[in-house]
């Protein structure tokens, strides 16, 4: 039959809203299918990464989860506020990589620094 392109069934499908592929997650949002990659790179209910090196924890989960999953890590150390958190992983007096990072909550909100 050869290959032909259907432009009529092109126009359709590029003017089809689809929803985001983190709907399951909580996203409402619909898009053009040319405008959908582009939303789902900074899509906020993406999933998300622990921010301590991938050979160390490979936990994903939503924005919302990062915090409390760092809280729970037997990594971490609380300061006295119970807010900041400060993590580290390897011993700075043996050789090797150390990963070090604080998370503070201020203003209703959790900063990874």
């Amino acid at each position: 039959m050869g290959v032909f392109r259907n432009r009529g069934l092109e126009e359709i499908a590029n003017n089809i809203l689809l929803p985001c592929n983190y709907a399951t997650h909580g996203c409402e949002v619909k898009l053009i299918i040319t405008e959908r990659r582009q939303h789902e790179e900074s899509c906020e209910f993406r999933p998300y990464s622990c921010p301590f090196p991938e050979n160390c924890c490979n936990w994903q989960g939503s924005l919302e989860d990062v915090a409390p999953h760092l809280k729970i890590s037997d990594r971490v150390t609380l300061s006295n506020e119970d807010e900041d958190v400060n993590l580290t992983i390897g011993d700075i007096n043996k050789p090797g990589p150390v990963f070090s990072c604080s998370m503070l909550s201020r203003f209703g909100h959790d900063f990874i620094a």
